[in-house]
């Protein structure tokens, strides 16, 4: 019931766009997603213009809820990534909120780097995109991949 009531409040093409993204969260283990499987109009939707600056915004409470739509997306993914997590760890497990910010970071220079290999035309590898635990291994990865094919840092 939260997400119709979340929904209500967003543009009928951002709240289109949502119910898509958590559909498509939906269809297997959110840590298994690799990058190459986003469909395109998903990837542009999840991708803010400025990361930092919407999570200040977010912050001081002046974000509208279409700004805050990729967020939502990263949020929904984050809170499965950790459900999934805790089940293997048998124990309760929650990422801390700086930890969190930090990744939302990440995960947009990932989603940029994908955006701009398709560009490209260039195979994107499947990066586990919502395996936010690994995204020390992830990231430069991504980042080597991208430098390697001529796309400088995102």
């Amino acid at each position: 019931m939260k997400e119709k009531n979340e929904s209500w409040l967003l543009s009928p093409h951002a709240a289109y766009h949502l119910e898509l993204s958590i559909d498509f969260l939906h269809t297997r283990p959110v840590m298994d997603i690799g990058a190459n499987e986003i469909p395109a109009e998903l990837l542009q939707t999840w991708i803010a213009p400025g990361p930092k600056e919407l999570l200040i915004r977010m912050a001081d409470g002046s974000a509208g809820p279409n700004e805050t739509m990729p967020y939502e997306v990263f949020a929904r993914a984050h809170e499965r990534h950790d459900r999934s997590y805790a089940e293997m760890l048998e124990r309760e497990f929650h990422t801390p909120a700086a930890t969190v910010n930090r990744n939302f970071l990440l995960y947009q220079e990932i989603l940029r780097i994908v955006a701009r290999l398709r560009e490209k035309r260039i195979e994107v590898p499947p990066f586990a995109v919502f395996n936010f635990v690994n995204y020390p291994i992830t990231v430069p990865a991504a980042r080597e991949y991208a430098w390697k094919h001529g796309i400088p840092s995102v």
